[in-house]
């Protein structure tokens, strides 16, 4: 990110010669140069005159360089507001302690300018560099909560996962309900789509795809599973192994269950709900359903009561007659009793 404007500097020192000399070396260099006598009100100065850095002279009257640099401290951090101390070569035990609170460099008297202009601008581009990568962190989180996706960011030499709070609100969970390890992730996708996904994974993580992109479903807490979009692209160290890799997930379960042009459910919902079904009833075998799968266009919706133990029905076929009503014998269903898959025929209504 290019800097708007000229970056301000504020020096602070009690002796007025030093001052000057520095003050009119810098402004040669580009730079918008404020002077202080004393710490007095520092905290005001900062914040009103828009300081980028401040040189701070450790030995003062009344407050002492260190006592200012400490308050400063307790307001901005050293990424925020960049602190060189000034101080005399025979102070080793000052500059010690300064950095032990938190400045960011320091200078020893007589100052070397060229000394000065490089450290001083080495604490600049980490300033800009810090508020640059702010800003973009900032943007990319502003842009994924228009976009209703959530985040996961995947640290693969520690195996940490982190989890956007969008991203398990996706699943129907709560911030401390999902913890940071991949198998939350994994485990909650469906069994016939896991394996698929690790695999897609691991090709893109050994460079042979130019990302991750998978469909698959995902176990939500109300037990339903979810059709999500999950993109990812992984970074590689030095030597080409990957040690990091971030993306997003998308809720696409509306387009995948619907027909796009009817909006009535598919065929893919079709195969889940019954696969769902059959699950559920070697689990209950004392349960009853019944299982509706199609209606007649004109409105009218086919009876039948419940059936025995385990019966899961498809349609074989029907015939409408003028109005929606259903002729005798023209709705069949067939009924599929267990593993051992025998067929009976029978009517409905």
């Amino acid at each position: 990110m290019t800097n708007p404007r000229p970056s301000k500097l504020l020096i602070v020192d009690d002796n007025e010669m030093n001052r000057d000399m520095l003050a009119r070396r810098l402004l040669r260099k580009g730079y918008v140069v404020g002077l202080a006598e004393n710490a007095k009100e520092l905290l005001e100065r900062v914040k009103q005159d828009g300081v980028d850095l401040v040189l701070l002279d450790i030995e003062m009257p009344e407050i002492s360089g260190l006592d200012a640099l400490q308050r400063l401290r307790e307001r901005y951090s050293a990424a925020e507001l960049p602190i060189i101390m000034v101080t005399a070569k025979a102070q080793s035990d000052d500059v010690v302690r300064a950095l032990d609170l938190g400045a960011n460099d320091y200078l020893t008297k007589p100052i070397d300018f060229p000394v000065a202009v490089a450290r001083i601008g080495t604490q600049l581009s980490h300033k800009h560099a810090q508020e640059a990568l702010k800003e973009s962190e900032e943007r990319y989180a502003l842009a994924a909560r228009g976009s209703n996706d959530g985040l996961w960011d995947w640290n693969l030499p520690a195996n940490v996962v982190h989890f956007s709070p969008r991203w398990k609100a996706m699943l129907g969970c709560e911030e401390g309900e999902i913890g940071d390890r991949p198998e939350e992730w994994f485990d909650r996708i469906h069994d016939a789509d896991r394996e698929r996904v690790k695999e897609e994974i691991a090709a893109h993580q050994k460079g042979l795809t130019p990302h991750f992109e998978s469909e698959h479903r995902v176990l939500h807490k109300d037990g339903s599973f979810r059709w999500m979009l999950s993109r990812g692209v992984a970074v590689h160290d030095a030597s080409g192994n990957a040690s990091r890799m971030a993306g997003s997930q998308t809720d696409i379960t509306e387009g995948k269950v619907s027909d796009p042009l009817t909006g009535l459910p598919n065929r893919l919902l079709f195969i889940d709900r019954v696969g769902r079904l059959i699950k559920h009833t070697k689990r209950r075998k004392d349960q009853l359903f019944a299982r509706q799968y199609g209606a007649p266009s004109g409105g009218s919706t086919p009876r039948w009561g419940s059936q025995s133990v385990g019966e899961v029905f498809a349609i074989n076929g029907y015939r409408r007659a003028a109005g929606g009503n259903f002729h005798d014998g023209a709705p069949r269903w067939r009924r599929i009793y267990g593993p051992a898959r025998r067929y009976q025929r029978s009517e409905c209504c």
